[in-house]
């Protein structure tokens, strides 16, 4: 059996729902940046029927909310 001492170095290939779940939360963050949709609008559009659940996400994958992202001192 072999052994790996670096374990930290391997970085497993993300699902697919996780890749989708990035590509939705990017294009969530242009729409957030250049319309002035409701962020019901912008979750919808982008694939949630839930704007609670997308928040959720949005802050889990950005360590921000929309709403609080959409601010001017929220964009980095």
């Amino acid at each position: 059996m072999i052994k790996l001492r670096h374990k930290k170095a391997f970085h497993p290939v993300p699902s697919p729902l996780l890749y989708v779940q990035s590509l939705r939360l990017e294009q969530a963050k242009q729409l957030l940046r250049g319309t002035n949709l409701l962020i019901a609008e912008i979750a919808y559009q982008v694939g949630y029927e839930s704007t609670s659940h997308f928040s959720y996400l949005f802050k889990r994958q950005f360590g921000m909310t929309p709403r609080k992202y959409r601010q001017p001192k929220g964009r980095g």
